[in-house]
């Protein structure tokens, strides 16, 4: 039982031998398409900064998130002012914040804030997915397959596949393996989804149930799961963006964020020895490990 060793990203990776927690850091898809810390909070900042003229007409902010938040306001019989009011807070505080995280936690008892700045973050994260180099467009052909194989996913995938016979000990793949994301986009799911069929010929549903046994967590929550994974899933990149859309990502927040550290409470205190630590993040030319 060894652990998975460090991988350049255009290399490959020894095979998961011992229980091994991979912690994926924030940035982590920046070269598949996915934006970096710093530049979610400014998209969100301008989505928010949400301003009327002549009565009702819109001159900035984002159109679909004023709608959402006036049909939630409306579901809950609330005055929608009191959400476009957040989302202007939203969109003047967040730049002296290190991230939207960290901002949102700072105010985790404003609900109308939380609404908003989860309902930005759910429209960012659909449209990046929607815009990757991981859309799917023909089979389970990638747009650009060449940087979805020259990131660190290529080279996890080289990894996660070494003395796997499809035929023999596929179900073994995700064995030892942990995953805990700090992000919030579906890019690990969505890709190792689309290249476990093109690599091991196994159909949708047979490779569906092959990642029921992948756990990964989400401990800042994600936009929801995908179509494969719930009867409710919200397709890689949104699909139709419309603010019915966002609002369901939007609700899926607190969901996934519950399930997900509730799992990994209850799994941490069962972790055996020796366990492996690998980590990637933006900025990063391996995946570095550590022995515990």
């Amino acid at each position: 039982m060894v652990g998975l060793v460090g991988a350049d990203r255009r290399g490959g990776a020894a095979m998961l031998k011992v229980p091994t927690v991979f912690v994926i850091g924030a940035g982590a898809g920046v070269d598949v398409g996915m934006p970096l810390g710093d530049q979610l909070s400014h998209i969100i900042g301008e989505k928010l900064r949400i301003k009327f003229e002549e009565g009702n007409r819109q001159t900035s902010g984002n159109k679909l998130i004023m709608e959402a938040l006036r049909r939630h306001a409306s579901a809950n019989q609330q005055d929608a002012n009191l959400y476009h009011r957040a989302a202007f807070g939203v969109a003047g505080g967040i730049a002296y914040s290190r991230s939207i995280d960290s901002y949102l936690h700072a105010h985790k008892d404003n609900k109308p804030l939380q609404v908003c700045g989860k309902l930005a973050i759910a429209q960012t994260i659909l449209e990046h997915e929607k815009g990757s180099a991981l859309v799917v467009q023909t089979g389970h052909q990638f747009r650009n397959p060449t940087k979805a194989n020259e990131s660190w996913l290529g080279a996890f995938m080289y990894g996660l596949q070494e003395r796997i016979v499809v035929n023999e000990n596929l179900s073994d793949i995700f064995k030892h393996l942990t995953i805990v994301n700090f992000n919030y986009d579906r890019c690990v799911e969505h890709f190792l989804f689309h290249a476990m069929q093109a690599w091991s010929l196994k159909d949708e549903r047979e490779i569906a149930e092959l990642m029921k046994g992948l756990n990964i967590y989400h401990p800042y929550g994600s936009v929801g799961d995908l179509p494969w994974q719930s009867g409710d899933g919200i397709e890689f990149g949104g699909g139709k963006s419309t603010c019915l859309g966002f609002g369901k990502a939007r609700r899926g927040f607190g969901r996934s964020t519950k399930k997900s550290r509730t799992k990994l409470r209850s799994k941490r205190f069962g972790m055996p020895s020796p366990l492996r630590i690998a980590s990637f993040s933006w900025g990063s030319t391996s995946i570095h490990r550590t022995w515990i």
